[in-house]
């Protein structure tokens, strides 16, 4: 089975809906990322220092491993979806998409947008990105 043959391709008004929930998983991404540097300070402190507690390092690079885990379980979350995701600082996906010609394009869209609005080829990344032309747009 080839990776095309599970690919899930969504419409624009598919992805449309699907935005909160991407949405959600980068706030949520961001807030764990966040509490991992700090947990990944507090460790780095903590194992520099020669008279480090090392219970205390234990619990740290324990958080720093839990959120680990949370995140991957958030970042599945996506791939549960059919969404593509490309990047995540700032959070960016590709949705699987035929257009009205055929052609298998990437309908993308990058956290801080409003809505999918542009596009680019399966052989073309984030600088290849196309508006999506008006009747797909209604779509």
């Amino acid at each position: 089975m080839g990776y095309n043959d599970w690919m899930k391709y969504f419409t624009v008004e598919e992805a449309r809906r699907a935005l909160p929930e991407v949405r959600k998983v980068f706030t949520l991404c961001k807030e764990l990322r966040c509490k991992a540097k700090s947990h990944v300070e507090n460790l780095r402190r903590l194992e520099s220092d020669a008279h480090g507690n090392a219970a205390q390092a234990a619990i740290e690079r324990g958080q720093v491993e839990f959120l680990a885990g949370c995140l991957e379980h958030a970042l599945k979350g996506l791939e549960e979806l059919g969404v593509l995701l490309k990047g995540l600082d700032p959070g960016l996906v590709d949705f699987p998409h035929h257009m009205a010609d055929g052609s298998e394009v990437y309908l993308c869209w990058r956290e801080g947008e409003d809505d999918i609005t542009h596009y680019h080829s399966t052989r073309e990344g984030f600088a290849g990105r196309r508006p999506l032309p008006k009747p797909a747009l209604r779509h």
